[in-house]
């Protein structure tokens, strides 16, 4: 079976790519819609869909994302959408006027891999975003090294002070995991919590109350 990763790599810059990302976009409304006729308890809880392979800055993106809320019934203000970064800098055209008409119909914009190289940091002066999510090289060395937990902490304070929240993805250890913690950053993402599962295991772990989300936060 190919991970994520390997897909997205083998489909990188091709029409398969876009289809298997509106499909992703589908599937995670209609999941979170079962969800939420099914569990009480998730019906105040989002749901993040990583936008790999779609440009958020074409007017057949809004459109999408308007008929798939519509045949859902999911609440806009419940569906996170993650622009990879990459996205980001090479249609920087016209990205402003995209997140803004995105945020103006209640969604909420996530900059997936902050920090990977591929945007400077002014585009965070003039994108108003909701979220950012580091580039799991944050942590490489955040457990030996404590000038990389203050680069964590002052990363996350700047996101704070723009009103944004802060997730770091790739934590694959308990120590990691507590040195995050230290810094106030809001989520974390990570093998240490559990591997990526389908949606039929994740309803089965809910049901039981197992610990086993991807994420956690403060």
């Amino acid at each position: 079976m190919l991970s994520f990763k390997d897909l997205m790599e083998l489909t990188a810059g091709t029409q398969v790519m876009t289809i298997i990302s509106q499909w992703g976009l589908r599937e995670a409304c209609h999941q979170l819609k079962r969800w939420h006729e099914t569990l009480p308890a998730m019906q105040e809880v989002p749901v993040h869909v990583n936008l790999h392979g779609m440009r958020i800055n074409r007017s057949d993106f809004v459109a999408l994302v308007d008929e798939v809320l519509e045949e859902t019934g999911i609440n806009p203000d419940q569906l996170r959408l993650e622009v990879p970064e990459q996205i980001f800098a090479d249609y920087a055209l016209g990205m402003q006027v995209a997140v803004h008409t995105l945020r103006a119909s209640k969604l909420a914009i996530f900059l997936d891999g902050f920090g990977s190289g591929a945007a400077p940091m002014n585009y965070l002066n003039v994108l108003e975003l909701d979220g950012l999510k580091l580039a799991p090289s944050y942590l490489e060395d955040v457990q030996t090294n404590p000038r990389s937990v203050e680069v964590l902490r002052s990363l996350v304070m700047m996101a704070h002070n723009l009103n944004m929240v802060v997730a770091v993805d790739g934590i694959t250890v308990r120590e990691q995991a507590i040195k995050l913690l230290s810094t106030g950053c809001d989520y974390g993402q990570g093998s240490y919590f559990g591997e990526p599962r389908d949606g039929e295991t994740i309803t089965r772990l809910l049901m039981e109350g197992g610990n086993t989300m991807l994420i956690w936060r403060r």
